[in-house]
């Protein structure tokens, strides 16, 4: 039986192929850097948050609420950081955690992204950067 095919772009395939290739045996440890933390993350940060954390600002801080709904659409676990969280599973072995601030009057929206200690061991910075840039900007809104 032949499985259907998947038309994936390179920038998805780079990130699976790495971690199907690199991840290791270390399962998450439930500990959470920023992307600034992550080896060499100085040098992609301010790309990362122009193109990932600021538009995950805008597309989930007026309504917090459509955070939750996409996260149980990708099988999330509902957190408690900021007014809307949710970790999600990237890989079997790299966890996320994805968190947003509602807006008012006094400050803008905010949004922040957090990886385990372990991401390292599974994928590259850059493949990481990757993974952020392309899927909060797809996920489903």
């Amino acid at each position: 039986m032949l499985s259907p095919r998947l038309d994936l772009t390179r920038n998805d395939q780079v990130p699976i192929l790495q971690y199907l290739s690199q991840a290791t045996s270390v399962v998450p440890r439930s500990q959470w850097i920023s992307f600034l933390q992550l080896p060499r993350g100085e040098l992609y940060h301010l790309s990362f948050v122009n193109e990932v954390i600021k538009p995950l600002a805008e597309r989930f801080g007026s309504c917090p609420q459509d955070l939750v709904a996409r996260a149980r659409e990708l099988s999330g676990t509902l957190g408690t950081m900021g007014d809307a969280g949710a970790g999600i599973a990237v890989f079997p072995r790299l966890p996320v955690v994805v968190s947003v601030r509602e807006g008012d009057e006094e400050f803008p929206a905010s949004a922040n992204i957090l990886f385990d200690a372990t991401t390292p061991l599974h994928l590259t910075t850059a493949a990481t950067w990757v993974l952020g840039v392309e899927y909060p900007a797809n996920s489903g809104g």
